[in-house]
């Protein structure tokens, strides 16, 4: 039996299928860097099986991100024959297609797809592929290039007629993690089953959430009430004059490194170097990379002295709490009177009018509400126009989650959709 299934892998492999062109750009990368474990396998680890392996993945998730951010029409049932498990694909999909609520089906343009295997593990039960994907495109009526990248898993077992992708789950997406839970792994057992029935209940009260969140956007109005910007804080200690930051570094900085697996401190002279946060188990690298952007505008440490307070790092071991987490860097930043950078919480509101008063722009922090927490930090680094006006604009955002999971330039209401945000106004910083 195990010869046969053995055999029939290899029949399949040999019968590859060339993907379908799409007007849209589409590359796959060599899968020649592609690392490859065994965690006792009794599964097949020829490079033909493999490379099949990798080809349906790669199939399903270009299907998967046309479907979302072009608002393509495909059959996932092709992939699955897990109805619970189709539910969820066709539902995430939904969440995301709502943009069209307030937005044209054609707002991302120039869009283009890159998919890259990273690693495959062969074990006794399924086969599990991660592939990192890298979108980019241009918003339309933008002048300069937006994105995203992320990080795939996908979960695929042997069937007679070659494989079923079992089980997906996309590591730092809100979407997934705020259904999910944050996974380290894949569970054993085959997670969709009649107990994933609450799961896709919680799912359509999310959708229905993110489906009123676009609904209205698009009834925003400008918003002139707020008081004027008033950049002439003092210091309570007078030996630390107060400084302007430069905000066109702080935004170039996060521009240029959000993507790269190996970002630059944002100033070596304070900080030698960057220590991803993702790298440890369960961690984020977001209010990390605020810090960097910080230190980009001008701004020294607050080196106390000790672990905890302040607002530095000098190794994993002594540093702030502020440095890496959401809410520790916010109240750190609107208390802070005595040296470092400084900042003044804002509401946020989705309007920017050029020709009027605006309350933050390009450096300016934003930081993101997940219903339950305050979770998620990111850069002002561009400005995107809200529902087809010429005039009226909302904050796009650059940030960095992990070594493969960042936004470039993307829509503030794309992120942690529906939920509360707030502005972190930099003031300026003490030294």
């Amino acid at each position: 039996m195990k010869n046969s299934i053995i055999k029939k892998i290899f029949i399949i492999g040999f019968t590859i299928m060339i993907m379908a062109t799409t007007t849209c750009s589409l590359s796959f990368a060599a899968d020649s860097n592609c690392m490859y474990s065994n965690e006792h396998s009794s599964v097949s680890t020829s490079p033909l099986v493999n490379s099949e392996v990798v080809r349906i993945s790669k199939d399903f998730l270009q299907k998967y991100y046309f479907a979302k951010d072009q608002y393509d029409t495909f059959d996932f049932s092709n992939f699955t024959n897990n109805k619970f498990f189709l539910k969820y694909i066709n539902g995430k999909i939904e969440a995301d297609n709502y943009e069209s609520l307030a937005y044209d089906k054609d707002d991302k343009q120039a869009y283009k797809l890159t998919l890259d295997c990273c690693n495959i593990i062969n074990n006794e039960n399924y086969i599990m592929v991660k592939i990192n994907a890298v979108i980019s495109y241009i918003y339309k009526g933008a002048d300069f290039k937006s994105g995203y990248g992320e990080e795939n898993w996908l979960k695929l077992n042997i069937t007679a007629n070659g494989y079923d992708i079992i089980d997906w789950y996309t590591p730092y997406n809100e979407y997934d993690e705020d259904l999910r839970g944050i996974l380290l792994d894949f569970p054993d057992n085959d997670f969709w089953s009649e107990s994933s029935c609450e799961l896709l209940i919680k799912q359509r009260i999310k959708n229905a959430k993110i489906k009123e969140y676009y609904d209205q956007l698009k009834n925003e109005h400008i918003i002139t009430s707020q008081k004027p910007w008033n950049n002439n804080s003092k210091s309570n200690n007078a030996m630390n004059s107060f400084h302007s930051f430069n905000k066109s570094n702080i935004s170039s900085w996060a521009v240029n490194n959000c993507s790269l697996t190996y970002p630059s401190s944002g100033n070596s002279n304070q900080v030698s170097n960057y220590y991803d946060f993702s790298t440890l188990p369960g961690n984020y690298d977001c209010t990390n990379f605020v810090s960097h952007a910080l230190l980009a505008g001008g701004t020294p440490i607050y080196d106390t002295g000790y672990s905890g307070s302040g607002w530095f790092f000098s190794s994993i071991s002594y540093r702030s709490y502020s440095w890496s987490s959401v809410s520790s860097l916010y109240s750190f930043l609107v208390n802070n009177s005595s040296y470092g950078p400084k900042a003044t919480e804002l509401s946020y509101t989705n309007i920017y009018a050029p020709d009027g008063y605006f309350p933050y722009t390009y450096g300016d922090l934003i930081q993101f509400h997940n219903g339950s927490e305050w979770i998620h930090s990111g850069v002002i680094t561009s400005y995107l126009y809200l529902y087809g006006s010429s005039t009226t604009l909302e904050a796009g955002v650059t940030s960095r989650s992990s070594y493969n999971t960042y936004t470039l330039n993307k829509r503030q209401s794309e992120i942690y959709t529906g939920n509360s945000r707030r502005i972190l106004r930099l003031d300026g910083y003490y030294a």
